[in-house]
């Protein structure tokens, strides 16, 4: 007798009792075994008995009571579907920003089936790399609590909203969405976010679990180690993860302008940020080409000053550090875990790389240049200092932005004047929040909200330096 012949011969009960009995043994197995699906796992159990003890009430009982057939019903079904849908709305995805791209995605930069550990102070290349990996064709999702300020090509933002089953969602999240692109990446930013909303165990198993749906998909991963513990930083250790140990920029950036400039970087990098409306923290790879434009500037303000060899040997100077510069900034998340940063130069080295005031200036100090470069995050043009702000918000299309609120003045962008830049914060946010206004997506609406905001702030931050 085969299979088929012997359950047709089965009592009907036994059959449909099986399959509520072997989902009973998986769910109390995770329940006990699982951190992250323990509550879920529970709710599952209680609607699984509920159906196994109460049972349903099959035709051939009815007939031996003389009941009508639609009289059959199983009396625990509403008890067992109030605890499956509790459990689809605890482990339900979170919103996308975008609609996802159906099919297997291009490949990127990372391999296929791989997990990496960003450890940064900041998430600063975990977003590079995404925004790289995106725009060259990828499918790449990002979780964070707070939107970049750009997403282009088929980068897709998710939001991680407070919950205490936030890495459970987490995990449905990115296993739909790479399953909709396999191939694709995917960035966990805010590990410790998570966290925080459902705690460090259920957290790492969450992990642990993206891990096999990325090898599943073929796709990657990547967690950055942002604001976690040291505890918690040494539990991920131990999960056996490829690991890549990143540079703040900042510091970086400073070390190369100290290998020309000795301790007078601090100086300049202060004032670049308080011309672009940027806090230490804030400052990227991707602020280098504004800040050797800045230096420029600088330069240009001392061409009366400082003329013949010292004119040339501060011009060597910037050439020097303005090539170091460009080839930090041009280095991916891959080049740089292999350790070799400005900062991690010996000091013989920082002797040799270092051009001395007294080689150039023959005793001179240089003071004159750190108060060039006050002077200029002074009188920089209002315009430039605005247009940086936007374009870093909006991309290219902000100084489109910017321009037509300037337009709107009556003036052209060379007379702007401080209290216009007043003007133009409270019309973009006017214009900006209508447009975010018929935004349907919320997670969409909310990035642009924060954009506009930020816009603002560095706007007046501006305004008050100017004061």
């Amino acid at each position: 007798m085969d299979r088929s012949e012997r359950v047709r011969g089965e009592h009907p009960r036994r059959i449909h009792g099986s399959l509520p009995r072997d989902r009973l043994a998986e769910t109390i197995y995770a329940r006990y075994s699982s951190r992250l699906l323990a509550t879920t796992s529970f709710w599952l159990s209680l609607g699984v008995v509920s159906l196994i003890v109460v049972g349903p009430v099959y035709t051939y009982e009815l007939e031996f009571l003389g009941q009508t057939t639609m009289a059959g019903a199983n009396i625990a079904a509403p008890l067992a579907l109030a605890c499956f849908a509790l459990v689809a709305l605890q482990a339900d995805p979170f919103p996308m920003s975008t609609s996802r791209s159906k099919g297997r995605s291009k490949p990127g930069t990372i391999r296929a089936g791989e997990t990496l550990v960003f450890e940064e102070a900041r998430p600063k290349y975990a977003l590079r790399t995404a925004l790289e990996e995106a725009s060259a064709g990828r499918a790449t999702l990002i979780l964070s609590r707070s939107p970049p300020p750009i997403t282009p090509g088929n980068a897709t933002f998710s939001a991680i909203a407070p919950g205490n089953h936030a890495a459970l969602r987490v995990l449905t999240t990115a296993s739909e969405f790479l399953a909709a692109s396999p191939g694709g990446l995917v960035v966990l930013e805010d590990l410790a976010a998570v966290s925080v909303l459902s705690g460090w165990g259920p957290s790492v198993e969450a992990v642990v679990c993206l891990r096999h749906v990325a090898r599943g998909t073929g796709s990657a991963l990547i967690v950055s180690t942002s604001r976690l513990t040291t505890s918690e930083r040494d539990d991920l250790a131990q999960l056996g993860l490829s690991s890549w140990k990143l540079p703040d920029p900042a510091t970086e950036i400073e070390a190369i302008l100290a290998q020309s400039f000795g301790a007078g970087a601090t100086r300049l990098l202060d004032s670049f940020g308080r011309a672009h409306g940027l806090r230490r923290e804030d400052v990227t790879a991707d602020h280098v080409p504004a800040l050797l434009a800045f230096l420029m500037r600088a330069m240009s303000e001392l061409s009366d000053v400082v003329a013949g060899t010292a004119a040339r040997g501060l011009q060597t100077q910037f050439e020097a550090t303005a090539s170091v510069l460009r080839t930090f900034a041009a280095q991916n998340a891959e080049e740089l875990s292999r350790g070799k940063w400005p900062s991690r130069k010996t000091s013989e080295a920082d002797a040799q790389l270092l051009v001395t005031a007294a080689d150039y200036w023959k005793g001179r100090e240089m003071e004159e240049l750190f108060d060039a470069a006050e002077l200029v995050s002074d009188r920089e043009p209002l315009f430039e200092k605005a247009r940086t702000i936007f374009v870093e918000q909006f991309g290219e299309a902000g100084e489109s932005v910017l321009r037509s609120q300037v337009a709107r003045l009556g003036k052209k962008p060379e007379d702007l004047e401080t209290a216009d830049l007043v003007r133009i914060a409270d019309r973009a946010a006017v214009d900006l929040g209508r447009l975010a206004d018929v935004v349907d997506i919320p997670q969409e609406r909310e990035r642009m909200q924060k954009q506009i905001e930020s816009i603002r702030q560095r706007l007046e931050l501006i305004v008050e330096d100017r004061a």
